[in-house]
């Protein structure tokens, strides 16, 4: 007689095995804890079969599977039974960069971050030295023209993006 092992704990399916027959009874067969006669559904995507309270129920089982968060992109990882991904909070499109966020489906470039990150790497060129060659030399002066221009570009894009 065939029989169906599952987990003490969880009552997860483990396996089949076959039960053995009792030696003071001819046609009775001995089953062991955690098994069962009752056969589980047949097994489907993202699904476990659990046995509670004499039967089988389906519990989510995304074990090992990688999503990312669409607040954050952080990565979240399955490692417990009975855990599925909320449609609008998971992805498993992993975010590109830190300029990106979640819209509509998908990363896309947040135009606010943009220009923050570009402000950010236009304040890092302007060092002792480059203020120095600024104030002596022709090259020096054209790259604070150029300099006050991208920084003109970006505040009107980022007023741009806040209205």
């Amino acid at each position: 007689m065939k029989i169906y092992n599952y987990d003490g704990e969880t009552g997860e399916y483990l396996s089949s095995s076959t039960a053995t027959e009792s030696p003071l009874e001819r046609g009775v067969y001995l089953i062991p804890a955690n098994a069962t006669d009752i056969k589980p559904p047949s097994k489907s995507k993202n699904s476990a079969h659990i046995f509670i309270d004499g039967e089988w129920a389906s519990s989510p089982d995304y074990r090992g599977e990688v999503y990312y968060s669409t607040e954050t992109g952080s990565q979240v990882t399955s490692i417990s039974l009975g855990w599925e991904p909320v449609e609008d909070s998971h992805t498993t499109k992993k975010k590109v960069d830190e300029l990106t966020t979640w819209e509509n489906g998908d990363w896309v470039i947040d135009a606010d971050k943009e220009v923050i990150s570009g402000i950010l790497a236009l304040e890092g060129e302007v060092t002792p030295r480059r203020i120095r060659e600024a104030l002596i030399s022709e090259s020096g002066r054209a790259w604070v023209e150029n300099l006050d221009k991208d920084i003109q570009k970006l505040r009107t894009n980022l007023s741009k993006a806040v209205t």
